[in-house]
Parts: structure tokens; C-alpha cells; sequence
């Protein structure tokens, strides 16, 4: 009897420390923002323990994190700045650990200072593509453009419209929508 209780007790407690092991191993790794070797450990961890609803909610959770992670990298790198932000939002909202939570929000700066970069220099384009329109006489194409900038704000290009509105008003010629 004391061998099969000795028995017993040999592969289990090995096994709860392994599993035990690992578990730590996974937060440590998903304190650091690793999600995807995060996820190995816990896949390890209930291997050995078998599937503890913790275990599977920290499995689930960094499993969401790493595609997440994925999804706003890729979106960052192909230069859609105001959705990388938004994933990057929420990756910071995934992520409880404190530790991450200012690097994760420091990445969507980043991405949310890029998103407005981006559209100002769109703005700015449109600008200019109006204005070498209109010094080329051509005040149709001049109007689409400034009109586009002038409804961002962009101050020059308001001006350069309202000219042309003028000048509709002056000589009955309408060339903005």
C-alpha cells in the first residue's frame, strides 16, 4: 500500500510542479509582451495538468493578444496608421498587467501620431495639386482639389476657394460643386 501511495504521489507532484512551472513561465513571458512563447508554456502547462479554466482563460488571452499584436504590426508597416492605432488600443485593453499597459499605449501614440501625419500630408497634397491647377488656369480640376482641402481646414486652400466662389458670383461661372 505505502508503495503504490509513494507511487502515486512521485508522478503527480512532479507533474503539478511542471505544469506549476510553466504557468509561471507563460505570465512572465506575457508580462514581457511575448504572447506567442506565452502561449507555448500554457499549451505545456495543461498538457501536464490537464485543462484548469485559469490556465485556459490565460491560453485564450494570449492567444487573442498575439493576433492582435500580428494584426496591428502588419498595420503599422503597410502604413494604415488610424487602424494599427486602434489595434494597439486594444491590445492595451487585453492586457491587465500594468507593466504593458504604457508600452502598448506609447505604440498607439505612435500610430495615432503617424494616422495624422498621413492625413495632413493628404491635405497638403490636395493643396497643392489645387493650387498648380488654378495657376494653370484650369479652375475646375482647381476647385476639386482646394475644396478638399479647404473642407479639412487647411487655411490657403479656403482662401484659393472662396476666390473661385467670387468669381463664380462676379462672372456667373460655377466651377466647384
Amino acid at each position: 500500500m505505502k508503495t503504490k501511495l509513494f507511487a502515486i504521489l512521485f508522478c503527480i507532484i512532479p507533474t503539478l510542479i511542471f505544469s506549476q512551472n510553466y504557468e509561471k513561465q507563460g505570465d512572465e513571458l506575457f508580462k514581457e509582451a511575448k504572447y506567442a512563447d506565452a502561449l507555448k508554456k500554457y499549451n505545456a502547462a495543461i498538457e501536464f495538468s490537464g485543462e484548469g479554466e485559469s490556465l485556459l482563460k490565460k491560453q485564450e488571452n494570449a492567444r487573442t493578444c498575439q493576433k492582435t499584436l500580428e494584426q496591428a504590426y502588419k498595420a503599422e508597416t503597410e502604413g494604415r496608421f488610424g487602424e494599427a492605432s486602434q489595434l494597439y488600443k486594444k491590445l492595451f485593453n487585453l492586457h491587465a498587467l500594468e507593466e504593458y499597459n504604457s508600452k502598448s499605449l506609447s505604440l498607439s501614440a505612435k500610430a495615432e501620431q503617424k494616422a495624422k501625419e498621413d492625413e495632413l500630408r493628404t491635405i497638403n497634397n490636395w493643396y497643392e495639386k489645387g493650387l498648380q491647377y488654378y495657376n494653370d488656369k484650369d479652375y475646375r480640376s482647381a476647385a476639386e482639389y482646394l475644396r478638399k482641402a479647404a473642407d479639412q481646414g487647411h487655411a490657403d486652400a479656403q482662401y484659393y476657394y472662396a476666390e473661385l466662389q467670387i468669381y463664380e458670383a462676379y462672372y456667373g461661372r460655377r466651377y466647384y460643386d
